[in-house]
């Protein structure tokens, strides 16, 4: 069940074979900026809590992107914590680089991979679902 990747920025603009494997964001998606330029929403550069991409390390739903209906949720069983969204479904479209997965039992927004390179460090590539899972 995919959602997501319709977006201009998604998976085939930019390449995200090895760019994605970052752990801080920033560079894998095309769009206009450059390397490191975005971060899901804090637009205005403030400063407070940095607001991170799916699949990032997070401690708290607080520093996972919203993205239209769908909150940010942090998967804090998963290694380092993983942003993903509080749930998706074949009618919801999910952030850049970003599909709709299986974590622990509610489907979500998940890091969106082709292969274990496009995955950060202790994750792994579930093909079947074009998402990074942790490596376990």
């Amino acid at each position: 069940m995919a959602c997501g990747g319709d977006d201009e920025t998604s998976a085939g603009a930019g390449g995200t074979a090895g760019g994605s494997s970052s752990t801080t964001g920033g560079g894998n998606t095309g769009g206009s900026g450059g390397a490191g330029s975005g971060s899901g929403g804090d637009a205005a550069g403030g400063g407070g809590t940095e607001r991170k991409r799916v699949g990032d390390p997070c401690t708290d739903d607080a520093q996972c992107p919203s993205f239209g209906n769908l909150e940010g949720y942090c998967l804090t069983s998963w290694p380092g914590g993983s942003c993903a969204t509080d749930h998706c479904d074949g009618d919801l479209v999910c952030p850049p680089d970003s599909t709709c997965g299986v974590a622990d039992g509610v489907a979500r927004c998940l890091h969106f991979c082709f292969t274990d390179a496009n995955c950060r460090d202790g994750y792994r590539c579930d093909t079947a679902e074009q998402s990074c899972v942790p490596a376990d």
